[in-house]
């Protein structure tokens, strides 16, 4: 099914309760995530940013992984959602991001500086 979104636990025991989202309303999750984050670690609104997100299967996260935990800092406010994110030198304003959720599935996100 492409409409499933990629676990990061897949051999976890499954239940019968799903949880349906638009494409729609889990971008403006996303978003709200991303804004609100940047806005607590450095202080500053995402004024002419574009948020971008996306999907990847765990067989092509490795390179942004390592990057992420590379350069990546964490943050865990409890359970629910952990995100890491990091941030070039060279391109402050453009950070990208990882969203794990409900340790369920997980989220790329990246704020594209438009100038």
């Amino acid at each position: 099914m492409e409409h499933v979104l990629p676990e990061t636990k897949p051999d976890r025991p499954k239940g019968s309760i799903a949880l349906h989202i638009s494409a729609t309303g889990l971008h403006r999750f996303i978003e709200k995530l991303v804004r609100g984050t940047v806005y607590l670690t450095e202080e500053r609104f995402i004024e002419n940013g574009k948020i971008g997100m996306s999907f990847l299967r765990p067989e092509h996260e490795k390179d942004v992984l390592h990057i992420l935990e590379q350069f990546g800092e964490l943050y865990e406010r409890g359970p629910g959602i952990r995100i890491r994110k990091a941030v070039a030198p060279e391109q402050q304003n453009d950070p990208i991001f990882v969203f794990d959720i409900w340790d369920q599935f997980r989220v790329y996100a990246y704020v594209e500086n438009v100038t």
